[in-house]
C-alpha cells in the first residue's frame, strides 16, 4: 500500500473580547481587520508596492482553500492577551472608538499565526481620515450568527487581498506583488485598512447590488457558507460607492446598506 503525502494547514486563530458586546458587523469587521493586519504585517514594503513571499502566498491560498480561520471568544483584554503563544509573531488590534467605545481608542481583537512579520513592514499612518474603506455585505435572509460572520469576513478580506496580488517579476520563489498604483488601495492601506460591516435583507438585493458593481466596476468577491452569503467590497473611496448604494453618512452607507 502506497504512503500518501498530507498537507497540513496552519489555522489562523483570532481572538475576540466578548466583554465588548461588539454589535455583529462591528465584530465581523474587527476580526477581518485582525485577519488583514496579520497578513499585512508579513509583506515588504518597498514603497510602489509590497511582496508576499512566494512560501506565505501559498499558506494564504492553503488557508484560504480550506476556510483555515478558527474564532475564539475571550473573556477580556487581559485574557485576549493571555491567548497570544508569542506575541511578538501576533498582531493586536486597537479600535480607534469612533463609531462604538465611546470614543476611547480599545483593544478589540488579535491575530496569531501562519503569517511572520516582516522586517520591512509598513506602518498605517496613525490617526488618518478613512478615505477609503471596505464593505463587508450580509445578506440577511438566513439566520447569521455573530461567530459565522466574523470568520466569513476574514475569509472575505483574504480572500479579496488574494485577488490583488500579482506576480512579482523575476521572482523565482512564487512571490507576489501588491502593487499601489491604485489610488483607492494606496490611501486605505496607508489610513489603516478601515472596514465597515453592513447588511441587506435577500440574497435577491444582494444579487442586484452585485450586478451594480459589475456595471460600475468595482472589484469585490464573494463568499458562501452554508446558506449565509458574503460580498467583500473594495477598498473603495465612499464617493464611488455612494453612486451606487446611496450618500455616505458619518456612521453608515445610507440607501441599499444598513448597519449590520
Amino acid at each position: 500500500m502506497e504512503a500518501t503525502e498530507t498537507t497540513t494547514t496552519e489555522h489562523l486563530n483570532i481572538s475576540v473580547r466578548r466583554d465588548l458586546n461588539m454589535r455583529k458587523g462591528k465584530m465581523a469587521a474587527q476580526v477581518a481587520h485582525a485577519a488583514c493586519a496579520q497578513l499585512l504585517n508579513a509583506m515588504d514594503d518597498f514603497g510602489a508596492y509590497r511582496v508576499l513571499r512566494g512560501e506565505d502566498y501559498q499558506k494564504l491560498q492553503q488557508l484560504i482553500q480550506a476556510e483555515a480561520v478558527e474564532i475564539h471568544m475571550v473573556a477580556d483584554e487581559a485574557a485576549l492577551r493571555d491567548s497570544l503563544t508569542n506575541p511578538a509573531l501576533s498582531t493586536v488590534i486597537t479600535d480607534r472608538g469612533l463609531t462604538e467605545f465611546g470614543g476611547v481608542p480599545t483593544v478589540t481583537t488579535a491575530a496569531q499565526g501562519v503569517f511572520k512579520p516582516s522586517l520591512k513592514k509598513a506602518v498605517p499612518l496613525a490617526g488618518a481620515d478613512l478615505i477609503a474603506r471596505q464593505w463587508f455585505v450580509f445578506s440577511k435572509q438566513q439566520p447569521l450568527p455573530k461567530e459565522v460572520a466574523a470568520k466569513m469576513a476574514a475569509l472575505g478580506c483574504l480572500t479579496m487581498m488574494e485577488s490583488l496580488l500579482t506576480p512579482l517579476e523575476g521572482a523565482s520563489d512564487g512571490s507576489m506583488k501588491l502593487c499601489m498604483s491604485n489610488d483607492a488601495l494606496r490611501g486605505w492601506l496607508t489610513a489603516g485598512f478601515g472596514k465597515i460591516g453592513m447588511g441587506v435583507k435577500t440574497d435577491a438585493d444582494m444579487d442586484a447590488l452585485k450586478g451594480s458593481l459589475v456595471t460600475s466596476s468595482v472589484h469585490h468577491v464573494g463568499l458562501v457558507s452554508g446558506a449565509s452569503k458574503l460580498l467583500v467590497i473594495g477598498p473603495e473611496f465612499p464617493e464611488c460607492m455612494a453612486t451606487i448604494t446611496g450618500k455616505e453618512s458619518a456612521l453608515y452607507t445610507e440607501g441599499a446598506l444598513t448597519l449590520l
